[in-house]
């Protein structure tokens, strides 16, 4: 899997795990590291953002179309726009375009047909945008709901890389009390995200909206 959306990776790490017929093989943050980690990496599939840091997928499954010719493994690219120029770009490439939208039981059994029967599917979603937007808003809602407000402020100074001593001094809180929030955060959102640890803590509350919300509301040291 392709995408810089660590908090997407992720997810999608924890649902395939229930769905025997696929098993993942790594991720990669950009295209010039799916280049690097699949240049000897024998693969069914390669699910690819378009959007990626550096080049982007267009460019990235055109270079391993080049390098592996008929030894390429199948490409389906996710995109969040409803662009026309994507969905002629990708039957150029041989390869399928599916809405990040998407959900991934649906997800999954598309990428099941699309290699069993060698199908391309051109299906991108003209509302990603707004899937986004009600992801998003799931995320915050866990977050809010799972969290009390010293785990949320917590939670705002691991995103802002501080330690553990650090945030100790900064709340006027014992370490050991500071040890078992934190512990106690990553153990109450595992049930939704997998394992979790500070970088991904750290990506859920970007990527939830909140951080502006929690700055005015704890307010925190610039």
């Amino acid at each position: 899997m392709v995408d810089d959306n660590q908090l997407m990776v992720d997810l999608i790490t924890k649902d395939i795990k229930g769905y025997p017929q696929l098993q993942l093989m790594g991720s990669a943050a950009s295209g010039e590291e799916c280049l690097e980690k699949t240049k000897h990496m024998p693969l069914d599939v390669i699910l690819m953002d378009i959007g990626l840091p550096g080049i982007n997928g267009l460019e990235t499954a055109e270079q391993i179309k080049e390098l592996k010719g008929e030894a390429a493994p199948t490409i389906i690219f996710l995109t969040v726009y409803n662009d026309f120029d994507y969905a002629e770009k990708a039957l150029e490439l041989r390869s399928s375009l599916l809405g990040k939208r998407i959900k991934s039981k649906v997800l999954f059994d598309k990428i099941v047909q699309i290699v069993t029967l060698g199908e391309i599917i051109i299906n991108p979603n003209p509302r990603g945008e707004m899937s986004h937007h009600k992801h998003q808003e799931k995320v915050r809602n866990i977050l809010q709901k799972e969290l009390s407000q010293e785990q949320l402020t917590i939670a705002a100074l691991i995103r802002e890389g501080k330690t553990s001593q650090e945030i100790m001094s900064e709340l006027n809180m014992k370490d050991n009390k500071v040890h078992d929030l934190r512990r106690a955060t990553f153990r109450k959102l595992e049930p939704y995200f997998g394992n979790v640890n500070a970088p991904l803590l750290a990506t859920l509350l970007e990527y939830s909206g909140l951080c502006e919300k929690l700055s005015t509301i704890f307010p925190l040291k610039q």
